[in-house]
């Protein structure tokens, strides 16, 4: 008879005599409450995160609860925070009367994304929870920088975060040690250390530590030990309304002694982690964690992303059946039926942003996309200290032997008939992508697309050829600019048939350039490159993209060195426009040839969000924007099929906008016009009083020819002045940022990296320094 090996559950908490002598002590002492235990466990619990304070509670969700009351967050206030967490989260907001605004996450840390932030802001913003999801620590310096902007209060979620710790300056410090307000800390058995149930605030702040200690108390004025043991009666008092929050002693004692563990526990569970980081690496399309350079995680989780077409629920049932247990991603608190419609709200960054009122409905909601893809599509595998090699192995192979065998099945027929005509389909659609490396980053393609519906099956494949056999994890946002063909039902089956296909359709034609800044509004990804539909832009260029990008480089044009299949009227033209925006406008860094085909990093597409004007020339507007730009040149190749949309009126129009959004020269030719009208017509009446007064009269109309020669230059003076005001009004409407950081001395030295002082950094290196 087989023997069925020893199941492997996804969690275990360690334990050993220490705890089991520890939990004796109160129970002998006969003082089974708050006490002794608990005051030294959370003397201990400040000591090793470095606060000042800490007050230990029955559960992180009260410690949640405390936090955010004791700052005065009530009816009618906003919390911004994640969806993409335990539904405690959120509760905690609910409780104190407050609106909980989630954001979504960066697809990358799993954790709160800053831009969400900044977006969601609003008068009714009472404070910001930050989650450390899965024990990763959030972006918590730029969050911060945010809210102090604002003078907004931080209370940090760290749940699953004990352990983990983050670079601020040159000096790591421990989660918990406050940079915001307060932090809270859980001890749920599936948690790195365990008190069978409790948590842990801690604070720098003395005024809070003892509304703190208090409240958990239901607000009692004097707590229990000082009371029992005093020598002479004390009447208690409530002075306001307080919570039963307490912590036992014998959980307190239990703490103790899982305190004592946490090191060997951290580095153990990082050696684990570091054993599927190199065995998982294989696993075609496994998207694995990744720590930025400022994180170092306790793992308290280890949360990996299914390649494309790989059903999460399959997976999980068929490592089920061979003995091991998983869990998927983190939950999204929107779904739920406990949050309908009118209990949350969140903030869409996609429009630039919008507000969204909360609701569920099938589809999703677009403002979480990421958080609600990490839930369908990620699984977190077992990892605790008892963890075994051999059961490690285990888990590795049933993950490969599931992830090989769950496949979804064929590509659509409709993609495959579009492509007939230009390549084999059967080679259309990838079922087996390279492995992509645990350490790349994620690369966004954009794509704006009019009347393409032919181009891109063809497109799609060429990208899969160079992205895939690159091992690069990539996804591709195209927006459909109201074409007049199937072109939004090409993408639609691209989408369904690869989760790394993301598609939208704007309700009118607005132009590329509108439609790209729409693509750019929903990317992802560490870099993005921006790419026509029309196959004149070869994605083959690529790779030399992104090795520029690895240099350091911010802003890298693909430059034309030639233009196939264009009349000499059309590149005359070109030449022309190119030649004025470099030359008379000032944007001498404007590649000569023009590029619509470019690389720009995160940080520079971030910056770009900032600019809401409606008409305008991107490729002039990157320019101006600065960063560290540099070009590469490549051959543009001939349309595969269909005609360029730039019509004559697009092209005069675009002249037009990159002239009046950059420039006020045309005011100042017109000043200086009219002060050369002007000064001819005053030169020619000197002229003409000289010539009266030697004996020569004027003949004809001479006064009127002087009159309306110096007003009508002292007019159009007047009208250069107006529009210099004009003008300056203008600025000001468009309401540009007045600046745009580069670096600062926080990220000192990943942009030292950046500009080469290094030299010995590594491409793989280079790359995960950019994971940032």
């Amino acid at each position: 008879m087989e023997v069925k090996p020893a199941f492997i559950p996804v969690a275990m908490p360690l334990f050993g005599e220490e705890e089991q002598q520890a939990i004796q002590r109160p129970l002998a002492s006969g003082w089974v409450t708050q006490g002794r235990e608990v005051a030294a466990f959370e003397a201990a619990f400040a000591d090793y995160v470095g606060a000042d304070h800490a007050c230990a509670v029955s559960s992180c969700t009260a410690a949640l609860h405390l936090a955010l009351h004791v700052l005065g967050v009530g009816p009618g206030d906003e919390v911004i925070t994640v969806s993409h967490s335990f539904v405690a989260t959120a509760n905690a907001i609910r409780y104190c009367g407050a609106l909980p605004v989630f954001v979504d996450i960066d697809p990358i840390s799993f954790n709160m994304d800053p831009a969400g932030v900044e977006a969601a802001l609003s008068p009714r913003t009472k404070a910001i929870l930050v989650v450390h999801q899965l024990g990763m620590p959030a972006d918590l310096l730029s969050i911060l920088e945010i809210a102090k902007s604002r003078g907004v209060p931080v209370v940090e979620d760290a749940a699953c975060a004990i352990g983990s710790e983050i670079l601020t300056g040159d000096r790591w410090q421990r989660i918990g040690a406050p940079l915001g307000e307060i932090v809270c800390f859980s001890f749920h058995p599936r948690k790195v250390i365990t008190t069978g149930d409790g948590g842990m605030l801690t604070t720098n702040n003395p005024e809070l530590a003892e509304r703190l200690s208090k409240l958990r108390q239901h607000a009692m004025d004097v707590n229990d030990r000082t009371r029992h043991q005093a020598n002479s009666v004390i009447f208690e008092s409530y002075p306001e309304l307080g919570f039963n929050y307490r912590m036992t002693d014998i959980q307190g004692a239990m703490g103790r002694e899982q305190l004592k563990r946490l090191s060997y526990i951290v580095t153990r569970r990082r050696e684990l982690a570091g054993y599927y980081h190199r065995e998982l690496t294989s696993v075609s399309g496994l998207l694995l964690p990744q720590e930025a350079s400022w994180a170092r995680t306790n793992w308290q989780s280890y949360c990996v992303r299914l390649p494309a077409h790989v059903n999460q629920k399959a997976v999980m049932q068929s490592m089920l059946d061979e003995g091991i247990a998983t869990r998927r991603g983190v939950m999204c608190i929107h779904r739920e039926a406990s949050y309908p419609e009118g209990c949350w709200r969140s903030v869409d960054l996609s429009s630039n942003p919008r507000d969204t009122t909360g609701h569920r409905h099938a589809a999703g909601d677009e403002s979480l996309r990421e958080s609600e893809a990490a839930q369908d599509h990620c699984i977190m595998l077992p990892l605790y200290p008892q963890l075994t090699l051999e059961q490690q192995q285990r888990v590795v192979q049933a993950l490969q032997r599931a992830v090989t065998a769950i496949r979804v099945q064929d590509a659509p027929s409709k993609c495959r008939e579009r492509i007939e005509m230009n390549t084999d389909p059967a080679s259309t659609f990838k079922k087996e992508p390279a492995a992509a490396s645990g350490n790349a980053p994620m690369i966004s393609i954009v794509t704006p697309a009019y009347n393409e519906a032919k181009n891109l099956p063809v497109l799609y494949q060429r990208l899969c050829q160079v992205l895939d056999e690159a091992a690069l994890n990539w996804e591709w946002v195209l927006v459909d600019d109201h074409s007049g063909d199937d072109t939004f039902e090409v993408i639609t089956e691209l989408a369904q048939h690869d989760p790394r296909v993301k598609g939208y359709r704007l309700a009118r034609n607005s132009g590329s350039h509108l439609a790209l800044t729409c693509c750019l509004n929903h990317v992802r990804g560490n870099c993005t490159i921006a790419l026509a539909a029309d196959l004149q832009d070869p994605p083959e260029v690529i790779p030399e993209l992104l090795a520029q990008w690895q240099e350091g480089y911010q802003v890298v044009w693909a430059a034309r060195a030639r233009r196939e299949g264009e009349s000499w009227l059309t590149k005359g033209a070109a030449r022309l426009y190119y030649m004025m925006m470099r030359k008379v406008l000032g944007f001498r860094d404007m590649p000569a040839n023009g590029a619509d085909f470019f690389l720009l990093d995160r940080q520079v597409v971030k910056a770009l969000s900032k600019f809401g004007e409606q008409n305008i020339s991107l490729l002039a507007l990157l320019t101006w924007m600065g960063f560290r730009q540099t070009a590469i040149q490549y051959d543009k190749q001939a349309r595969l099929n269909g005609r360029s949309g730039w019509t004559l009126g697009r092209k005069l129009k675009l002249l037009i906008d990159s002239v009046t959004a950059f420039s006020y020269l045309p005011i100042r030719a017109i000043s200086y016009f009219g002060i050369l009208v002007a000064f001819i017509g005053f030169s020619y009446a000197l002229f003409v009083i000289y010539n009266a007064l030697t004996g020569t009269p004027p003949q004809g109309w001479t006064t009127l020819i002087v009159i309306v020669l110096f007003l009508g230059g002292i007019q159009m003076l007047m009208m250069g002045v107006l529009g210099e005001y004009i003008w300056r009004g203008l600025d000001e409407s468009r309401r540009r940022p007045r600046f745009i950081l580069e670096a600062t001395t926080r990220r000192c030295k990943r942009y030292q990296q950046a500009l080469g002082k290094n030299s010995g950094i590594s491409r793989n290196d280079s790359l995960q320094e950019r994971n940032l």
